[in-house]
């Protein structure tokens, strides 16, 4: 999917009531090494899941600090994915192989979709009802940022960690149990920005069925939760659409 063009967002969830209520009094994104730890736990998925990354929030010996980067991923669809009217039935098996509960069994999971048409609205107040929830919480950060996900082959992958690697040890202490944390100077902050990115942004070619769409939020320090969980002042429900997990297969562009 190019950069220019236009995109619809989908995500699965866990539950119909949380369906039923996104976006509507609450916003809640995940500590993204969970991604990576329920891999490694992971016993039951197959080869095909593309929900656990057991690179996430890594890079290489490096590692960003337990719950301080909290994300929520979406799928891009493009009207080009409904040609025939309905979406393409190969995408609808990529997706529904990372529609999956947390230790990797498939489950029919009901569903939500933001139309394109009310994608830039919708973050924008979102960014405003987050980044206000942050400061008053004190909470040094990114404040919420919106991107695609970049992918690469195993090859440049590896490449651009190893070089990445290099230019993130003379920051300071070698980190290797997601308990230490760079001391920063002016100075190395934008080395920092770069680094950051590949990690938060990046994945290999093998996820790139997922389309991701990321949601996130990066605090400067950790806390002691797993789970953001943003409340929502301003009601912005009525951008999204819920569906069943029925209606996946026969999914429609007017259904967005």
């Amino acid at each position: 999917m190019s950069d220019d063009q236009i995109f619809h967002l989908l995500q699965f969830v866990p539950t119909q009531e949380i369906a039923d209520n996104y976006f509507k009094k609450t916003f809640y994104l995940k500590n993204a090494i969970e991604y990576r730890e329920m891999e490694e736990k992971n016993v039951s998925s197959s080869d095909s899941n593309l929900k656990f990354d057991k690179l996430e929030g890594k890079i290489k010996n490096w590692s960003i600090l337990q719950n301080c980067l909290f994300i929520s991923c979406f799928t891009m669809l493009s009207n080009e994915d409904f040609k025939t009217g309905k979406l393409d039935p190969q995408l609808i098996k990529t997706l529904d192989n990372g529609n999956v509960d947390n230790v990797g069994n498939k489950s029919a999971r009901p569903f939500i979709t933001i139309n394109a048409n009310n994608l830039k609205k919708l973050l924008n107040n979102l960014k405003c009802q987050v980044d206000s929830y942050l400061c008053k919480n004190n909470l040094n950060s990114s404040g919420l940022f919106t991107r695609k996900v970049i992918y690469l082959d195993k090859t440049q992958y590896e490449k651009k960690s190893s070089t990445l690697e290099q230019m993130i040890t003379p920051l300071g202490q070698f980190i290797d149990s997601n308990t230490t944390k760079i001391s920063l100077t002016c100075e190395n902050y934008v080395l920092l920005e770069k680094i950051l990115k590949h990690i938060y942004l990046t994945k290999l070619n093998y996820f790139s069925g997922q389309r991701e769409y990321r949601l996130g939020v990066a605090l400067d320090d950790p806390i002691e939760k797993k789970e953001l969980v943003i409340p929502i002042i301003n009601d912005l429900s009525n951008y999204v659409r819920v569906h069943s997990y029925e209606a996946f297969s026969n999914l429609k562009l007017k259904d967005l």
